[in-house]
């Protein structure tokens, strides 16, 4: 999501490097960065002056709309998204790493669960911005939780420490060779071996008692 709303102030850094120069550099393109970057210190000044915060002016479009949303000013970035054509999937994940960025857990979680079909962002995503800021456990959970049962769903409970939530999703995949992957990490004996050959009878006959490890 490195991209913004095309050649654009999305994907310039403005306010944080100016207008390249480039030889043969089309005008028209030129001029539209120059008024857009005029657009976007207005939209700063503004902030600062309703807001009474001196955070914004001479910050690109992307920091402006970040600092806005980890200070609670979820309107006033929404308005800057309509007003420079942000993409939809760098909205998203605009919002996700500040909500992460923050450790605001249960704005994740809920903008998590807004996320449709057809989204462009993935709940991967936030998964990983989760963890990039030491989401706790219960969190990472949940946010694996939502995902549709996949060899990646399974992949991602193993990388939180949860194996036997992994073998779960395995059994109802009814994929043999990744349920004995997992159930052969766990001991047999043990009350989660004992479920997980269980859950292996249950889901694929004869696979139950696959465990190695005593």
């Amino acid at each position: 999501l490195g991209g913004g709303g095309g050649g654009g102030i999305g994907g310039t850094g403005i306010g944080s490097g100016g207008v390249g120069t480039g030889t043969g550099m089309d005008c028209s393109w030129q001029a539209k960065v120059v008024s857009e970057m005029a657009a976007l210190r207005r939209a700063q000044a503004a902030l600062e002056r309703d807001k009474k915060q001196s955070l914004f002016l001479g910050l690109s479009l992307v920091d402006t709309m970040k600092t806005c949303l980890r200070l609670g000013h979820a309107k006033e970035a929404a308005a800057l998204k309509k007003q420079f054509g942000i993409t939809e999937a760098r909205w998203i994940w605009l919002k996700l790493t500040a909500a992460a960025e923050t450790k605001d857990w249960t704005r994740l979680l809920d903008l998590a669960g807004e996320l449709r079909r057809s989204s462009p962002v993935g709940l991967d995503k936030f998964l990983d911005a989760a963890r990039k800021y030491d989401a706790p456990q219960n969190i990472l959970a949940q946010l694996v939780g939502k995902m549709t049962d996949s060899t990646e769903k399974a992949e991602f409970y193993t990388e939180i420490n949860m194996p036997k939530e992994a073998a779960e999703v395995a059994a109802r995949l009814r994929d043999r060779d990744l349920f004995s992957r997992l159930q052969s990490a766990i001991t047999t004996s043990s009350p989660a071996g004992l479920y997980l050959a269980q859950l292996g009878e249950k889901y694929m006959p004869g696979i139950g008692g696959s465990s190695t490890i005593k």
